[in-house]
């Protein structure tokens, strides 16, 4: 019988200021065995006098804080870093993933993060290809092609929204993997399945497999905010706190992975000789 391996995924998630200039303020990282959280040092203004005190913090809310799931017991080993722009932190981020090199790197909402981290570069006055392709493409032949997917189709002369999950984005690097959002593929593999019951949002999607959830904290002060205004929130007053819920959310992604296999197995399988970027184009719903 033919054998895949399994492809090596690496799941990776972003914060960003939401009240300032957009500054990626946290990116973390999980894939099994290993994870990694890279933070800005101004988050931590004030709490503590150096940044061993503060990475010691971190890992100590992280031991006490995390669910105890399948992904979080296999994980060998665990690291913390502080940058003290976002620039430090993106090209940090990304050149530890060109040495990992994994055959995908996965986000919830791709088209976020991926916006978001273009967006960032270009402010800092970088191509996002010199960051996001291999360090071994010569610099004339590194490009980035970045494409939403479509928002929007004409259906009998009428504009209609198209969902979150069938919108298909896609970014072409060359690099060792491919980027791909987890949202899209669960929505696509399943396809015969129907819609999932209240929709395509990663805490729906974990909870609907029974794994352990997204990690909001809760109290007297938070317990009536918005999303937006919990985040702005928690990043200004209990920033360690929330560098563990961004912790939680690539971790829960590993733990989706390590139960339905959708990279690491099925898409491999599904789409046979086709691209995986365009492993949608076959599906008709």
């Amino acid at each position: 019988n033919d054998f895949i391996s399994p492809y090596k995924v690496v799941n990776l998630d972003i914060e960003n200021d939401i009240d300032g200039e957009g500054e990626i303020t946290i990116i973390t990282l999980s894939t099994l065995g290993f994870r990694h959280t890279a933070a800005l040092r101004r988050l931590y203004t004030g709490l503590y006098d150096n940044d061993e005190d503060i990475i010691s913090a971190i890992k100590k809310k992280s031991k006490e804080s995390l669910p105890d799931t399948k992904a979080l017991r296999a994980c060998e080993k665990y690291d913390v870093s502080l940058h003290k722009n976002d620039l430090e932190l993106i090209k940090f981020i990304y050149g530890m993933v060109h040495k990992m090199m994994p055959d995908f790197i996965t986000y919830h909402n791709m088209v976020y993060d991926i916006s978001k981290i273009i967006e960032r570069l270009d402010k800092h006055g970088i191509y996002s290809a010199n960051i996001l392709a291999d360090p071994s493409i010569p610099k004339n032949l590194k490009k980035t092609i970045f494409i939403p997917g479509k928002q929007f189709k004409i259906k009998k002369g009428i504009k209609k929204p198209i969902p979150m999950e069938e919108q298909w984005t896609t970014l072409d690097v060359f690099a060792s993997f491919m980027c791909m959002d987890t949202m899209s593929m669960y929505d696509s593999i399943r396809q015969g399945q129907g819609k999932l019951v209240g929709g395509y949002s990663l805490a729906n999607i974990l909870e609907k497999n029974k794994l352990a959830g997204k990690l909001f904290y809760e109290d007297e002060k938070t317990k009536n905010m918005t999303k937006a205004q919990w985040h702005i929130y928690m990043s200004k007053y209990r920033p360690i706190e929330y560098t563990i819920y961004a912790e939680q959310d690539t971790i829960a992604m590993t733990d989706l992975e390590l139960k339905t296999e959708d990279f690491s197995q099925s898409l491999p399988i599904f789409a046979g000789i086709a691209d995986f970027n365009r492993f949608n184009s076959s599906v008709h719903k």
